[in-house]
């Protein structure tokens, strides 16, 4: 696994403010295929929290920060 200073992270964490992509894709998760990564997530949402976001909101998250597409998420409950 790669160290998340090597990238310039200057945390471990990732906060509200973050870009989402890094936080789902981002090199401690070891995604070599984002494809994959993205129906996973889709599936744990699905299964985990009962939420099944239209394809329509995952295009209006493209360019998202983490707290913006947990705000999304959060707004389809």
């Amino acid at each position: 696994m790669e160290r998340l200073d090597a990238y310039g992270w200057r945390s471990a964490l990732f906060i509200p403010q973050d870009v989402a992509t890094v936080a789902f894709h981002g090199p401690s998760f070891d995604f070599s295929d984002p494809d994959a990564a993205f129906d996973a997530t889709v599936e744990m949402l699905e299964r985990d929290y009962s939420l099944s976001p239209p394809g329509s909101f995952w295009e209006s998250m493209g360019d998202a920060t983490l707290g913006q597409l947990v705000d999304g998420l959060l707004s389809l409950r």
